[in-house]
């Protein structure tokens, strides 16, 4: 199956365009896109960034989505006036996308709605923490703080938070050095773990099993306090990454 049946759906997003580089880089396109609120600017790529830094490929953000998906001749289209994946006209175009497969890539804290998943296509999300044990969010640095690698879980999108099916698990031991932690590292990471998963769906044209869990299992961590980062960061520095 090609991935002309997906559709990458989101904001402008770091997130969105370290998706968008890392499909145009596996070569597992075209990819369609549908995104909301305004085509941002380029910016200055951080430190390593559309590097192989100890094993893992840090994806390239500096282009906007419009300018990666010219580049490759991928079709694109905006919902003008639109600020979420919620907005009626969004939904309506999710709707009528004929999408087998959608991968949300919109803004951090957005909580998808009932109506959106009421549409007919799965979502895919890539949460950063271990599911069902790290709902939430900010869950890489309550992993540090816990002494525990990293992992990537990706899953379709439900009503409950973080409780869809889960289809992938991916851990990371370690934190390259000099890759920011905030941004590229956390892309890295979902992205890396995407492409598995969509590999799987070109291949067989299905969706990896699900992986059996408990969605009443784990804990629900809230955006992390400053101090504690901090804290997480300084452990992170001592251990030499």
């Amino acid at each position: 199956m090609s991935l002309s049946q997906v559709l990458l759906v989101g904001a402008d997003t770091s997130r969105a365009r370290a998706y968008a580089t890392a499909i145009e880089r596996s070569g597992l396109g075209p990819l369609h896109g549908l995104f909301y609120g305004s085509p941002q600017p380029a910016v200055p790529a951080k430190a390593r960034e559309g590097q192989t830094v100890e094993g893992l490929w840090v994806p390239l953000m500096a282009q906007g989505v419009a300018d990666i998906f010219r580049r490759n001749g991928w079709p694109i289209s905006w919902v003008g006036g639109a600020e979420s994946i919620n907005d009626p006209a969004v939904v309506a175009a999710l709707a009528s996308s004929g999408a087998a497969l959608a991968i949300f890539a919109g803004r951090g804290g957005e909580i998808v709605s009932r109506s959106v998943l009421s549409q007919g296509v799965p979502l895919l999300h890539m949460h950063p923490g271990r599911l069902p044990e790290q709902r939430g969010s900010t869950t890489i640095y309550y992993s540090l703080l816990q002494g525990q690698p990293c992992a990537v879980s990706a899953l379709l999108l439900a009503p409950e938070i973080d409780a869809g099916p889960l289809l992938a698990s991916r851990t990371y031991p370690s934190i390259p050095s000099g890759v920011d932690v905030d941004v590229s590292f956390d892309c890295a990471i979902r992205a890396d773990t995407m492409i598995g998963v969509l590999d799987v769906f070109r291949r067989t044209g299905n969706l990896p099993a699900p992986i059996p869990a408990d969605p009443s299992a784990g804990q629900l961590y809230y955006v992390v306090h400053p101090l504690l980062k901090h804290l997480a960061l300084l452990a992170l520095e001592r251990k030499g990454r």
